[in-house]
Parts: structure tokens; C-alpha cells; sequence
């Protein structure tokens, strides 16, 4: 696959995890995609919050539309503060 980085999405109530390897960090967004239609087809309820670092592949304009579009409210942690993130 050679994947240099990783994606990691954990369902806040579930606690179940999805890893995807990435060869950019580009490629975030459309992974999100992806687990958010695989979480809705899995469990027939609609993602409500993406809680990430605040990372550029989570603030791009693109993103922010689309996130407004499906009702999904976005929090961000403090940079270089990882304890938040679970």
C-alpha cells in the first residue's frame, strides 16, 4: 500500500475504530467521506460532530461547506494539546 500517513476515526459512542493509510494528507477529507457513509448505512443514524486538531485537512473551505451542508458540527482542540482528543 505504502502509505506515509494514517486517518483514524473513532465513534464517540461506539468507541469503534476506522484506520485508513494515506499517501498524502490530502486524502483525509474523502476518507471521511467514506466512514461517514459506511456509519450511516451501518447504523441507519447521522454523524453530528468531527472532533478533530484543527489540522489544515480539516479547515479547508471545501470542507467546511460540505461539514455545514450535512448538519455536522465541527470542534477543534488546541494545537499541541493531544490529551483532549480521547
Amino acid at each position: 500500500m505504502g502509505g506515509r500517513y494514517f486517518v483514524l476515526f473513532i465513534g464517540e459512542r461506539s468507541g469503534r475504530l476506522a484506520i485508513s493509510l494515506l499517501k498524502q494528507k490530502s486524502e483525509v477529507f474523502e476518507c471521511f467521506k467514506k466512514y461517514e457513509v459506511k456509519v450511516e448505512r451501518r447504523t441507519s443514524k447521522k454523524i453530528r460532530c468531527l472532533r478533530s486538531d484543527g489540522g489544515g485537512e480539516y479547515t479547508g473551505h471545501s470542507v467546511q461547506k460540505y461539514l455545514s451542508d450535512k448538519g455536522i458540527t465541527q470542534k477543534m482542540t488546541q494545537p499541541y494539546t493531544p490529551e483532549p482528543n480521547g
